[in-house]
């Protein structure tokens, strides 16, 4: 699932709700997102936010689902990356994905942030492609949030188009002018009705 949108129209906060529902001890619910894990985990990587707003998206997914603040759901594992370069990040990416067992989602707030390049053609490839087989191997959901480009408002360089093509559902956010709401719609979506 890739959430897109531009700078400031909460696409990280609404990309949290799909993820938080995978949190052990929760509703499982969040707006319109619903998840059956079966206590696999749920595994986030923060490319791009300091360590105070990175604990308190972590704090916020837990107030989604109900779970309590001071509690830490035993299949919620976190890291914040953005101190790092990219391709340690990948790497990094890539580790922790390798030594977790029985992942049930991956959330990458920023996956710009693990290209060099975004608009490298062969490089934004290698890196979706990376990701889908990675996905398909393991059998998990992946969710990633990527901005839009601020010249045309669509998805970001190449890496945006190959996430666009590849995706089996994607959700563009957009904030109204002196809105204090932000709408989610989804552009795309394979194999399943179009939500309202």
């Amino acid at each position: 699932i890739n959430f897109f949108g531009r700078e400031k129209t909460r696409k990280s906060a609404a990309a949290a709700c799909a993820a938080s529902c995978f949190l052990e001890g929760g509703t499982n619910e969040s707006l319109y997102f619903k998840a059956e894990f079966d206590g696999r985990k749920l595994v986030h990587f923060d490319t791009e936010q300091s360590e105070y707003a990175h604990h308190k998206l972590c704090s916020q997914m837990l107030w989604q689902v109900s779970c309590q603040p001071n509690t830490h759901p035993i299949n919620f594992y976190s890291y914040n990356i953005m101190p790092y370069t990219k391709l340690d990040r990948l790497n990094f990416v890539r580790f922790a994905i390798d030594r977790l067992d029985n992942i049930g989602c991956v959330f990458i707030d920023g996956i710009v942030d693990l290209c060099r390049n975004y608009n490298d053609l062969e490089e934004s490839s290698d890196l979706v492609t990376f990701l889908m087989n990675i996905a398909a191997q393991r059998k998990f959901l992946l969710i990633d949030v990527l901005h839009n480009a601020r010249s045309t408002g669509s998805a970001r360089g190449h890496l945006g188009s190959e996430l666009l093509n590849k995706a089996n559902c994607n959700i563009n956010v957009t904030k109204e002018e002196g809105a204090s709401y932000s709408t989610l719609k989804v552009q795309s979506i394979r194999g399943a009705f179009e939500p309202k």
